[in-house]
């Protein structure tokens, strides 16, 4: 999976969510919309075609340090 590791701009696609049957996938947009797509065909190939893959623009996120996984939490039972 592409990515860019870069102090302010780390752009890491990894840092995503996957709810059963989904990828949420963390992407920039703008000047860095080329490597989003990269990544994003690259997820498609790599889970199947029984994983839709969904962007999500978290350039503000990454900007900070983290993306959709250090944003989110799980409640068991809810």
């Amino acid at each position: 999976i592409p990515s860019l590791p870069e102090a302010s701009r780390g752009i890491d696609y990894l840092n995503g969510v996957q709810p059963r049957g989904k990828y949420l996938m963390p992407t920039w947009g703008g000047l860095y919309a080329p490597l989003d797509q990269a990544a994003l065909a690259a997820f498609r190939r790599s889970l199947g075609a029984d994983v839709e893959v969904v962007p999500v623009f978290t350039s503000e996120s990454q900007r900070r340090g983290g993306a959709l996984h250090c944003s989110v939490s799980v409640c068991p039972g809810s």
